[in-house]
């Protein structure tokens, strides 16, 4: 017995480093712990030992620390038998008879633990077989104490195997399954802030559920922990997403002055926050910038021109759904000023038209104030013109000092007009008189020409 336990410490060696090199292929392995274990004599067996049933690598054990204590102590001193001064290795061959054993020099001193049946993977509760004419402590084997009572429990610490995040969509039904390992199967909890209309339900097999329907967006840390006591617990950080598509909260319109400093804030809902663009033509001096929190910002100062009404369409997006757009209205509103001439002339008994004009926005109404030449009238066009037209009358020539108004609601503007009316050029009329002596003066002319004309031919002669 003394050879047999001797070749089989060298024999450890070399198994135990096999089975480190290989346990990442193998499963599991479970923690076999004594539980109320007592032999015959009133002494007790407490501590633990690891064992994979699955590992390529018959009889390794690992990690024991057996400890016995009390009974005879004369003839069984308190002892541990632990990985620096004992061989440890399970008879799977043979494990109601044998079962696990850890020799103290070789077999000085040793104690086997059989159980009524064999330690697999799944762990459990397996009793010591007190019947088993092998399962005792003894000193080199002779003489022995029998156990009368007593377990071994297997366990494997939990642990947390499904992802550590998911995703679920607003008002939209989702669900995650949460999975753990461990013997005996563990039960999973989960702590924090769930979203409003989702629920969390351990299973009691090793899963359990988040579920529901999300009414709020967010992302909701929390914890997850599976517990089989009484091994440590498994733990995990886990995120909740919640997506939501993206609106566009604001109001569609906004309203700046030209020349004035302005800002309108564009405001979204969505998970996560979406990002927010602006297409289409601005006014000289405002620009758009998304603020990267779900808002964006239309600022600056319109040009002193800029008045009227700029189309844009504002776009919200962040992957979640479809985007959210708006047909978003920036109206400039403009002061009025009068653009034309402040005089015109108009010439009496005949028809004259002058146009006033004006920029702003919204379009000014033109009024006129002063007194206007008999036969000439002032129109409001209602589009930011006004017309002065007609005939003046006889006796209307002169200057009329007149002055006109612009008001659009946003401001006003006014200017000195003056209306010039003159009489028509005036040709003389020669009358019956006139017309003999002009008729006279040409018969003379006639004469004086042949006189001429009669001297040149002689002097030729």
């Amino acid at each position: 017995m003394s050879i047999y336990y001797r070749a089989f410490a060298h024999l450890f060696v070399v198994l135990l480093f096999v089975s480190v090199s290989v346990g990442n292929v193998c499963a599991e392995p479970v923690t076999w712990t004594l539980s109320g274990v007592t032999f015959a004599d009133g002494g007790t067996a407490s501590g633990s030992f690891v064992y994979d049933a699955d590992n390529p690598v018959p009889y390794v054990v690992l990690n024991w620390s057996i400890s016995v204590a009390g009974g005879d102590t004369a003839t069984f001193p308190t002892l541990t038998y632990d990985q620096s001064n004992s061989s440890g290795y399970y008879a799977n061959n043979n494990p109601t008879a044998t079962g696990a054993s850890f020799s103290l020099n070789g077999s000085t001193r040793q104690i086997r633990l059989p159980g009524t049946s064999a330690l697999t993977d799944a762990g459990g509760t397996i009793p010591v077989n007190i019947l088993g004419a092998g399962a005792a402590e003894c000193f080199n084997c002779g003489p022995y104490r029998k156990y009368t009572a007593g377990n071994l429990i297997g366990t494997v610490p939990p642990a947390v195997t499904s992802a550590a995040s998911t995703s679920f969509s607003f008002n939209t039904a989702g669900s995650f399954t949460i999975t753990a390992t461990g013997v005996p199967v563990p039960a999973i909890a989960v702590t924090g802030t769930l979203p409003t209309g989702v629920t969390y339900v351990d299973n009691g097999n090793g899963t359990g559920t988040l579920a529901g329907t999300p009414t709020s967006a967010g992302s909701y840390p929390l914890s997850v922990t599976a517990s089989n006591l009484p091994g440590p617990n498994g733990s995990q950080s886990f995120i909740l997403t919640v997506n939501q598509p993206p609106a566009i909260t604001s109001a569609g319109a906004a309203t700046f002055t030209a020349g004035s400093a302005g800002s309108f804030t564009v405001t979204t809902s969505g998970f996560p926050a979406p990002g927010i663009t602006a297409t289409g033509a601005l006014p000289a001096g405002v620009s758009f910038v998304d603020n990267g929190d779900g808002t964006g910002t239309f600022s600056g100062t319109p040009g002193p021109n800029a008045g009227g009404i700029y189309a844009v369409l504002v776009t919200a997006s962040n992957g979640s759904g479809t985007d959210a757009t708006q047909n978003f209205k920036l109206t400039v509103n403009q002061a009025p000023q009068i653009t034309s001439a402040a005089l015109a002339t108009f010439v009496v008994g005949n028809h004259g038209s002058f146009t006033i004009t004006s920029t702003a926005y919204p379009v000014s109404a033109l009024s006129l104030v002063g007194a206007l030449p008999a036969g000439v009238t002032f129109v409001d066009n209602g589009n930011g013109t006004a017309t002065l037209a007609g005939t003046p009358g006889a006796n209307t020539a002169g200057s009329y000092v007149l002055s006109i108004g612009a008001d659009n609601g946003i401001g006003t503007a006014t200017q000195s007009f003056i209306l010039s009316v003159v009489n028509p050029i005036q040709i003389p009329t020669l009358g019956d008189f006139g017309l003999v002596i002009f008729a006279l003066l040409l018969v003379c002319a006639g004469l004086a020409y042949r006189r001429q004309h009669d001297l040149t031919e002689r002097v030729t002669d």
